[in-house]
């Protein structure tokens, strides 16, 4: 190791350990974005009904499960080098494999049943688990809901070691400071393309190779949302191995914002006037501008404000994993409580939400965190010893 680089490793908080809170913090924020967008799934399969809920949905599309991914992908690579083979494959077998096994089995199933008696009439759960989850539904109740992150994660934790050694080779190393160098200040736009070129790319690696296999099977969206995702996660493990390549996804940047955020609204004006290949290439090259220019701005915004510790931020990043298992069953619970006091979806929704994420947080704090089995199962965490409510981070 040269001398530039030892003093970029001491100078760097992962090398000794310590958390990155600004990502610590982004991470959770989209994790607690989710009660906004599942909250919004109560006005399915009519959501069209409610332009306000279906903007939200569209919204986080655009750039929470991207931001997700793309600090995992940080994460994950320094979870990697700091382990051997045993030791990384023990920490995913606890953190990802456990939560995923213990959620499916018992997450999954209640919050489809509350999912398919809201949208299709109530049925008792013995009802349900005894086959009536087969019976036709117009609602959003699928096998795994959103747990498929999890299984995401655990196939991009197979690949991390290979991402890792790829992104620490000369080749690559040389290629990333030539490239950090030609793009200069213009580098977060330079991203756009690149984040672009490489969504297009996996996705017609899934649509040649993978698609025909899982076609028709319960695999078949899982598979296509690894590889919609697969880009932004890899490109969070480069950020973890080249931190000036970081330093160009944490640009506060108003004018590129406004730039995509025109270019977004203005394609489907435009998209029916266009040559398909002309208008697929201006789609992915805005919505992928859209996304990376929110990202970016998260981070850096997390970066400049979330980057000292505190008793809140703690919790916040500390509950987030649990407050995400279980949102999404504390939102039917409360939508079924408020819906004889509301009978407007819009204020029901705006009842699950205000008080869905208290509630979660405490079920966090006063269930899952208290005892040990429970936080091993659904966190993977072990208490520190001699910090009463605080878990160690394991990563993800």
């Amino acid at each position: 190791m040269t001398n530039a680089a030892a003093m970029a490793a001491s100078a760097d908080p992962a090398a000794g350990g310590a958390r990155i809170l600004y990502l610590d913090s982004v991470r959770a924020f989209a994790m607690f974005y989710g009660i906004f967008s599942h909250g919004a799934t109560i006005a399915n399969p009519v959501i069209h009904r409610y332009p306000g809920l279906a903007f939200i949905q569209d919204f986080s599309d655009l750039f929470r499960n991207a931001a997700f991914f793309l600090v995992s992908g940080f994460f994950t690579a320094l979870v990697w080098s700091r382990s051997d083979w045993r030791r990384y494959l023990r920490n995913r077998v606890e953190v990802l494999a456990i939560p995923l096994v213990a959620s499916l089995l018992t997450i999954a199933p209640i919050t489809n049943w509350l999912i398919h008696s809201w949208h299709n009439g109530w049925m008792s759960l013995p009802a349900y688990l005894g086959g009536g989850w087969r019976n036709p539904t117009v609602g959003n109740d699928t096998w795994a809901l959103h747990l498929w992150f999890l299984m995401a994660l655990l196939c991009y934790a197979a690949l991390t070691p290979a991402l890792v050694a790829g992104a620490r080779s000369r080749p690559f190393t040389r290629l990333v400071e030539a490239y950090l160098a030609c793009t200069g200040r213009w580098a977060p736009y330079a991203n756009v393309g690149l984040y672009a070129l490489l969504v297009v790319a996996s996705l017609a690696v899934h649509d040649q190779l993978v698609r025909p296999l899982v076609a028709g099977t319960r695999l078949a969206w899982v598979a296509r949302a690894c590889f919609t995702f697969l880009p932004v996660f890899a490109l969070g493990v480069v950020a973890f191995i080249h931190r000036r390549f970081l330093d160009t996804l944490a640009v506060v940047s108003p004018t590129g914002l406004l730039l995509f955020l025109a270019a977004y609204l203005l394609h489907p004006v435009i998209a029916a006037d266009l040559p398909r290949p002309v208008e697929r290439s201006f789609y992915w090259l805005a919505r992928a501008g859209l996304s990376l220019f929110i990202i970016s701005a998260l981070i850096g915004l997390a970066r400049r404000y979330f980057d000292r510790p505190s008793p809140r931020l703690t919790l916040a990043v500390e509950s987030a994993y649990s407050f995400y298992l279980f949102h999404f069953t504390w939102i039917y619970v409360l939508a079924f409580l408020l819906r004889p006091l509301l009978h407007d979806l819009r204020l029901i929704y705006v009842g699950v939400v205000a008080l869905g994420l208290p509630l979660t947080l405490l079920w966090h704090v006063l269930v899952i965190d208290r005892f040990d089995l429970l936080r091993r199962l659904y966190t993977g965490r072990r208490r520190r010893r001699g910090v009463p409510g605080v878990a160690p981070a394991r990563g993800s």
